[in-house]
């Protein structure tokens, strides 16, 4: 499977295809920008609570309709928590290399 999309801002649909080019499925990606980030808040707000989580799952699944669907939407969501941490650790590494204290010469 495979997606494709025009570039730029336009609110066109993405379309997924079957491994000979032909569309299988056509998604609406504010829709899943959007429902990523109600998941998001609505996970954080309640993070502490595994049942709770559990059940706002299975809202957002319901309010989707589909299970593709949601999996696209909980994709972009977990890009979206790991994402800052990613680029954290990432700076902290690099900070860390540049103030590091270097082997002596020759040594």
């Amino acid at each position: 499977m495979t997606t494709h999309h025009s570039s730029g801002n336009n609110p066109e649909p993405m379309f997924v295809v079957d491994p000979q080019g032909i569309p299988t499925s056509a998604l609406d990606m504010q829709q899943i920008r959007k429902a990523g980030l109600q998941l998001s808040l609505d996970m954080a707000a309640h993070s502490a609570d595994k049942d709770e989580l559990g059940r706002i799952a299975a809202r957002h699944l319901e309010a989707l309709g589909s299970g593709e669907l949601f999996r696209y939407v909980a994709a972009g969501t977990r890009k979206r928590r790991t994402l800052p941490l990613r680029r954290r650790r990432h700076s902290e590494a690099e900070n860390s290399s540049a103030t590091s204290p270097q082997p002596p010469s020759g040594a």
